[in-house]
């Protein structure tokens, strides 16, 4: 069974500023900079965890530069690429090429609409398409993707049934990757991944230090 060689990435922010100040250069530069550490390591696996632009609405340049480096990767020997939504990011913006993508061994998971527990674990191959491992790949869940469970809850009662919900869906998605491994070799690994943000974390002055940019709320 071939070895994974993973880099796992996350919270790219294309198409940030600071304090008004456009961040393009510094984003191609570390995009140029993963491109060669995935060819200097010989990585087969990448795993982006959200984020991956600024805003709901990227601009032309932000989807360019995505696209532009995920294109790039077919001429390496990074067979496996895993997106999850942020966050930041636009569910259905990061879904709406994900056949597309599939082509190129690019699996992108925005939101988990309409996906069950297994549609959240991705497969991840080799390049004689046998299976050296698994990503539990849950993107950022919002509120709004669990509606069902408001109706009639105080504020309290809804902040319990949330927290259990996200526990129930982690859990949920590890247990279908189980189901799956014993279809495989089970020495196969899980690897799991998520995006969350962090609630109620002080701010820092972002006319001083950028720091509100950067960390967000």
């Amino acid at each position: 069974m071939s070895k994974i060689r993973m880099i796992h990435t996350s919270d790219w922010h294309l198409g940030n500023t600071m304090n008004e100040r456009s961040r393009e250069e510094e984003n191609i530069a570390f995009l140029k900079w993963l491109h060669a550490k995935i060819v200097e390591l010989d990585i087969n696996v990448l795993v982006i965890a959200g984020d991956v632009f600024d805003t709901k609405m990227p601009g032309s340049t932000a989807q360019a530069m995505y696209y532009s480096f995920l294109a790039e990767l077919k001429n390496t020997n990074c067979r496996n690429i895993v997106v999850i939504g942020g966050n930041h990011d636009n569910a259905s913006l990061l879904d709406a090429p994900k056949y597309l993508l599939e082509a190129f061994n690019i699996s992108v998971v925005g939101s988990i609409k309409e996906r069950t527990p297994a549609d959240l674990v991705v497969k991840l191959k080799d390049e004689n398409a046998d299976i050296i491992g698994l990503v539990c790949a849950v993107p950022f869940i919002r509120e709004s993707d669990l509606s069902q469970i408001h109706s009639g809850l105080r504020q309290a009662e809804v902040a319990q049934k949330m927290e259990n919900a996200y526990r129930e869906i982690y859990r949920q998605t590890s247990m279908a990757a189980e189901e799956i491994r014993k279809t495989c070799d089970k020495k196969i690994p899980i690897i799991a991944t998520g995006h969350l943000y962090a609630a109620g974390a002080l701010r820092g002055n972002a006319n001083e230090d950028g720091v509100r940019e950067i960390v967000g709320t």
